[in-house]
């Protein structure tokens, strides 16, 4: 149980931190002792976790994830935290919260960016969004009009094959993120083996490779494909085509 105040402040907590590491280095044994609780290293992060450990948090990233999420309300605290059953009371409720943005943001963007939840909590709160009408293309134009990142791309950015393959099923389409996806590779399970392959293999269900040539800024590229005599049909073996 977190003994926060009401109304906590993280520049505050951050202050809190870094006055306890000078004062230790300065030779105080109160606060050197605070800091050899939790470490052995007389550093920030250090004194940070003693601050969120006496704040009764087992870390400092979910102090601050607590304290950044203590003013959020309806939806946005849904998709934050990941609560599916409040998210599901949320949109049986109002099915156009799905679609309404939230601090310019489409509500399965709030999810996919700001949320720290597990990804099998994420990838049921993404469920929810679509059954209830959430655009799988949804996208936020940034750096001046000149990306637009949509929400595929950040499926790929978190890593999690599952969910990449949920927004395709309902309709995602998007090329950088299918460049993005071959940026990063990982172990896959094939027929009862593992194999590596690039992400797109997995998205697109066959193994496809690209090479990316030198890219500009823009909001689409156009790619230049290398495919290979390998085909995964249906997420199922590898066989020659």
């Amino acid at each position: 149980m977190s003994d926060l105040p009401a109304r906590p402040d993280l520049d505050q907590l951050r202050h809190q931190a870094k006055d306890l590491l000078r004062a230790a280095k300065n030779g105080d044994s109160v606060a050197s002792a605070r800091i050899e609780a939790v470490s052995d290293r007389l550093i920030l992060t250090s004194a940070q976790l003693a601050v969120a450990r006496e704040h009764g948090f087992s870390s400092w990233p979910r102090l601050v994830h607590q304290v950044q999420d203590s003013g959020l309300m309806g939806i946005e605290r849904a998709l934050v935290l990941t609560d599916t059953p409040a998210l599901s009371v949320l949109l049986h409720a109002d099915p156009a919260a799905a679609t309404t943005e939230i601090n310019g943001l489409a509500p399965l963007l709030v999810l996919l960016r700001r949320t720290t939840g597990s990804a099998a909590d994420v990838r049921g709160c993404a469920r929810l969004l679509l059954d209830a009408g959430a655009d799988p293309n949804s996208h936020a134009v940034e750096s001046g009009g000149r990306d637009q990142l949509t929400a595929l791309f950040d499926a790929v950015e978190r890593a999690d094959l599952e969910l990449v393959r949920l927004l395709v099923e309902r309709g995602a389409k998007d090329d950088d993120a299918f460049y993005h996806a071959c940026e990063h590779r990982l172990t896959a399970p094939y027929g009862g083996y593992r194999t590596t392959v690039p992400k797109t293999a997995i998205i697109r269900g066959r193994s496809e490779r690209y090479s990316r040539p030198a890219l500009r800024h823009s909001t689409r590229h156009q790619p230049v494909m290398k495919r290979s005599t390998r085909c995964c049909p249906s997420m199922g073996a590898p066989r020659d085509a």
